[in-house]
């Protein structure tokens, strides 16, 4: 296999899943989205729906009904998960661990 000595690495990409339920969590939601787009060439963000909920078990996730829900998926399992209201410091540092 040649390479071109200008090539860069490519690197995988890690989703994002994102479940938000109802109730006050808009500035949560705000958080992720920043910290995605910053690693937006590494991470893709895909906020789900209560229909997709099923889609984000299957992977063996748990999915909370009451608080945010984020699982980072890599090659189809999961690779870091959190459940609640985080900060963006936490937020980042499951997002950083999980898209290297």
């Amino acid at each position: 296999m040649f390479v071109s000595a200008n090539a860069e690495p490519t690197r995988e990409v890690v989703e994002l899943l994102y479940y938000r339920p109802l109730g006050p969590f808009h500035d949560y939601e705000l958080r992720l989205v920043r910290i995605a787009h910053h690693y937006a060439d590494r991470v893709r963000l895909t906020k789900l729906r209560i229909a997709d909920l099923a889609r984000l078990g299957r992977s063996g996730a748990f999915i909370s009904p009451t608080r945010p829900t984020m699982a980072l998926v890599k090659n189809g399992a999961v690779v870091a998960q959190a459940i609640g209201d985080l900060s963006s410091r936490e937020i980042d540092l499951l997002v950083r661990s999980a898209a290297g």
